[in-house]
């Protein structure tokens, strides 16, 4: 069931001045006190701190982890103590890569956001979100990190306070720059399948809404004839628009339409 509430037009869509807002509005929240929530990490610390990602539990109404592994340190060559101590907006402001830092606090955030929102608090439990973005080490260098998280508290509108999450160091599977944002949803008998995704920044493609259509039928593999019959045009428009499609994207066939449209934030 999707809640009817809208977004405030009061809560703000940007990262930093959401914590902001977050801030001033949401530290009477009758949330549990910081150690139940660390309890159920700390019960794993063994386990935590020899995996092969950072696990991290961050407040947003203090703009700080609660928690942090201590493999923290074999991953950005800061340690735990040293990130908790100068704080999260320390951190992505000085150790994200300024190009990415600008997509995941506007564009990313804002999905983010969005998404959280409309979810009732038993549905929320059950999503998954991922990003990537480039992070500087502490000896300068860069590493193409994941960060996958899940919101364990909301306040009473709806916004997310309390997250858990883990960064990966990806570097060696990630061969560009794009950042790509993506919401996935957990079932038991299914297991995680992608509800959205989408690549930043966007290339700037001069697609019309109805060469987005047809895309999107080409994905699904329907035949040029299938498409003329559902948009109620000729074969002959379809194959146009195949055409200009082809030429604009610069690729060689529909068949790698799918994944230059999600690389591309296409769809």
């Amino acid at each position: 069931m999707t809640k009817t509430t809208s977004i405030s037009k009061q809560v703000p869509q940007q990262y930093f001045e959401y914590i902001n807002y977050i801030t001033e509005n949401s530290q009477q929240l009758p949330l549990k006190p910081a150690s139940y929530y660390l309890k159920m990490v700390k019960q794993l610390s063994g386990i935590i701190n020899n995996l092969p990602s950072v696990v991290y539990l961050l407040d947003y109404r203090t703009a700080n982890y609660l928690f942090l592994g201590k493999n923290c340190e074999q991953m950005l060559g800061w340690t735990d103590k040293e990130v908790i101590a100068r704080g999260q907006q320390w951190h992505i402001k000085n150790n994200i890569h300024p190009d990415d830092l600008a997509v995941f606090s506007s564009d990313v955030f804002s999905k983010f956001l969005t998404y959280t929102r409309s979810l009732p608090k038993k549905e929320l439990k059950n999503i998954r979100f991922s990003v990537n973005f480039r992070c500087k080490r502490k000896d300068g260098k860069y590493m193409q990190a994941l960060q996958q998280y899940v919101v364990i508290e909301t306040d009473k509108a709806g916004n997310p306070v309390l997250t858990l999450g883990t960064w990966t160091d990806i570097t060696a599977h990630k061969t560009n720059t794009k950042v790509v944002f993506s919401i996935s949803s957990y079932h038991k008998k299914k297991g995680f399948s992608i509800i959205t995704t989408d690549t930043f920044p966007h290339l700037k493609v001069n697609i019309s809404p109805r060469e987005n259509e047809v895309i999107k039928h080409l994905i699904k593999g329907l035949s040029s004839k299938q498409i003329a019959q559902k948009l109620h045009i000729s074969l002959h428009t379809v194959n146009a628009h195949r055409r200009n499609i082809l030429k604009k994207t610069n690729i060689k066939n529909t068949a790698e339409l799918g994944h230059y449209s999600i690389e591309h934030g296409l769809l």
